[in-house]
């Protein structure tokens, strides 16, 4: 069933700056995968949601055995730490001219639902990956391309896009790419980065480490033993910035998107006053609040005499407004600046022993 698109009541854009859907949605994936290669007399959907618990039992009766990308990719799920409720699975679907376009197979996957973050495509080409990249920069959602290689020195991905990051894989039929997003994605938003996580089921990658800081360079991340752990390394996308930031500024509109519009339901009315200004501004400040409980906003600091807020937040007085934008409805220019409480990966330790 279709339901108002959130977004047409209250529009959320956050930037992250340099210098410094529903809510389950972060914690669901989408794995794209071609067409069954032995369907026999199933039918497959072309979009499906699969029960966790049961996903392999569901592959089987929509056709899928386990020759099929998608058959590995959903073992390697079901190896996380934390299961997910519910698996997307959207099938490229073969046309009299081939496959179609891998947008296309995307596009449908939307249509059937917005619940998921995380998209894993497996057994897809690599032109469909660049495809695929390319369109998910143009969900206006606000959603996440993990996509496997096993090239070392090479772009994948041309364009850094922001919304892709690129993993590497011994071999293909690691499903790396799933494994890292059926981790991470178990995470809360905020309170993890993509950086040393672990990721049941899958072997560290024998690498070198001109080849590790080569993948470095161009945003790869790999799997490596540390210490005698096997942990992600490296936590940026394509377009060089940090994955758990996208994953978190997604998170805050959706939160942010979600207070405001249950207010509107929860009144009669929101007076265009100054008291329902504050109703909205409580919105966004209860919003900000769960963002810095969740670990991904900064605390207020305090420097010499000064303290630093971790964010502050603003709205209009209502006498200052037009009346042009009274009649419409319209409140703009309610605005928040925020600290993003990042994270430490990398220590620079110097000392003296002396006798």
């Amino acid at each position: 069933m279709n339901s108002l698109n959130v977004e047409n009541i209250v529009d959320v854009q956050i930037s992250v700056s340099k210098t410094v859907a529903s809510a389950t949605r972060f914690g669901h994936m989408l794995i794209i995968c071609p067409a069954p290669k032995t369907p026999g007399s199933a039918s497959t959907p072309p979009v499906g949601a699969y029960s966790a618990m049961t996903a392999l039992e569901e592959l089987e009766t929509a056709g899928f055995t386990d020759a099929d990308p998608v058959y590995g990719a959903m073992q390697m799920v079901l190896k996380a730490n934390k299961l997910p409720d519910i698996v997307y699975v959207a099938v490229q679907q073969n046309t009299s001219s081939g496959v179609e376009k891998i947008s296309e197979t995307l596009q449908r996957a939307l249509d059937y639902t917005n619940d998921f973050w995380g998209i894993c495509p497996v057994g897809i080409s690599n032109s469909d990956l660049q495809a695929l990249s390319e369109a998910n920069e143009a969900v206006t959602l606000g959603t996440m391309l993990f996509v496997g290689t096993t090239a070392i020195g090479d772009k994948v991905i041309s364009g850094d896009p922001e919304r892709t990051r690129v993993f590497h894989q011994t071999q293909d039929t690691d499903y790396a790419n799933v494994g890292e997003a059926a981790a991470v994605l178990a995470l809360d938003p905020g309170s993890a980065t993509f950086m040393y996580q672990n990721i049941p089921g899958l072997a560290s990658q024998s690498l070198t480490q001109s080849e590790i800081v080569a993948m470095d360079k161009i945003n790869t991340a790999c799997y490596v033993n540390l210490y005698g752990n096997n942990v992600t390394y490296g936590g940026k996308t394509c377009s060089g910035e940090w994955a758990d930031v996208v994953l978190f500024k997604d998170w805050l509109v959706d939160r942010i998107q979600r207070k405001v519009a249950e207010l509107f339901i929860k009144m009669d009315k929101v007076p265009f006053t100054d008291t329902g200004i504050s109703m909205i501004q409580s919105c966004m400040i209860s919003a900000l609040e769960e963002g810095r409980s969740a670990g991904g906003i900064a605390d207020d600091e305090v420097q010499g005499d000064v303290t630093i807020p971790g964010y502050t937040t603003a709205v209009p007085r209502g006498s200052s407004l037009e009346e042009a934008k009274r009649h419409q409805r319209v409140l703009e220019n309610c605005t928040f600046e925020a600290r993003l409480a990042g994270a430490i990966h990398n220590v620079a330790v110097r000392g003296t022993l002396a006798s």
